[in-house]
């Protein structure tokens, strides 16, 4: 591509003359930089033309504060490929007979690193792949930027990936579809240092993520996020592991911030302020390990911190002023066994009883070294259903 460009440059200024060439020669190449990098003004036809005729290895820099304003999608992606941006955008058209489309796709054979790109309004309803960006089946790389106001009509906000996708520093906002507002995950994916907030799931599942193969999240933040029935923040279909992140005022059916339907990894994670019917944290229905969270003012009809719907184990953890309008404040245990271990459970409460830890019917709740105090109205029930818990 470089090389391309500096050649035309220079057959336009030979018409010119000799003195007109050797200008227009330096010219161009100081305008295309150092070999593989192209600098794009800010037009869009511009860009699609350097998308589609990119090379292997190739950096695209984008106009600084530019907003490229899309009326059509963007050349697929099939190559190695940078695309930089200086608070510069990629924006689908707003008026109001634009095409609905994703901004822009990678192919399998395509491995594509996004730098501080903003992406606004992708998608639209009944779109095909996602909003802003679908990985099918390639590698996608995210640094930084914002990811706002992007839509699809059935899975993924913003990025749809079935390939592999790291998403660092980069925020998710006002997106929506029916799974995965933010993002809808069925490949290999790890979320480092980004925020996800005011994410909607309109129908079912995932206000922020749904993921349905393998999910890392760490260092990550998710806030007012919501979905109508799963997940307020994220539903798990498959493997996830979420380390040193943070969940407040998320709000789902089943599962404030998070609604595991397969098995779930928490680490020194915290959830406050999130609400559902089930677990107005976590709502834990195939496999949960918790070590070392802390699960504090969230609120539920049935477990206010924690609903285990499946066998779990809890270490480490904090369980504080958490409500449910009916049982287990702290925690609600339906029929599973359930280990905790160097946990506090404490000033939680459940009118209905079981402020601390409520254990249905055939449930098997072990204690180590682990202190249930000043939950109301009582710290559990039925009484003598839990050893060393004394109410």
């Amino acid at each position: 591509m470089h090389f391309k460009l500096v050649r035309t440059a220079v057959a336009t200024a030979a018409v010119g003359g000799a003195a007109a060439l050797v200008v227009g020669a330096l010219q161009a190449a100081a305008l295309a930089g150092p070999p593989n990098i192209v600098h794009v003004p800010c037009n869009v036809t511009t860009l699609s033309t350097v998308i589609s005729d990119a090379t292997t290895g190739e950096t695209i820099i984008l106009a600084p504060g530019c907003t490229y304003v899309l009326t059509a999608a963007l050349p697929d992606v099939g190559v190695q490929l940078t695309i930089t941006g200086k608070h510069s955008s990629l924006q689908r058209s707003y008026a109001g007979a634009t095409p609905v489309f994703t901004i822009l796709e990678v192919t399998a054979a395509g491995h594509l690193t996004v730098n501080n790109v903003n992406f606004y309004n992708g998608g639209g309803a009944d779109t095909v792949d996602s909003g802003a960006l679908f990985n099918d089946g390639g590698v996608l790389n995210v640094n930084g930027g914002t990811f706002k106001g992007n839509n699809d009509g059935d899975y993924a906000g913003s990025i749809y990936n079935t390939g592999a996708l790291r998403v660092t520093g980069a925020r998710f906002t006002n997106n929506d579809t029916y799974y995965g507002g933010g993002i809808y995950n069925d490949g290999q994916a790890t979320v480092i240092g980004s925020q996800f907030d005011h994410n909607i799931a309109t129908d079912d599942y995932g206000g922020a993520i749904y993921n349905e193969y393998n999910l890392t999240v760490i260092h990550s933040e998710f806030s007012s996020n919501s979905s109508d029935e799963y997940g307020g923040a994220i539903y798990n279909d498959d493997s996830l592991t979420v380390t040193r992140s943070a969940f407040q005022h998320n709000i789902g059916e089943y599962g404030g911030a998070i609604y595991g339907s397969e098995a779930m990894v928490l680490n020194d994670s915290e959830f406050i302020n999130n609400q559902a019917y089930e677990g107005g944290a976590v709502d834990n229905d195939s496999g949960l390990t918790a070590h070392g969270d802390l699960f504090s003012h969230n609120i539920a009809t049935y477990g206010g911190g924690l609903y285990v719907g499946d066998p779990a184990s809890v270490e480490h953890s904090t369980f504080s002023y958490n409500q449910a309008s009916t049982q287990g404040g702290g925690i609600y245990n339906d029929d599973e066994t359930l280990g905790i271990g160097n946990s506090t459970i404490d000033r939680n409460s459940a009118p209905g009883g079981g402020g601390g830890i409520y254990n249905n019917s055939a449930g098997i709740v072990s204690l180590t070294h682990t202190k249930i105090y000043k939950n109301k109205p009582d710290n559990c029930e039925p009484l003598g259903t839990i050893t060393g818990c004394i109410s």
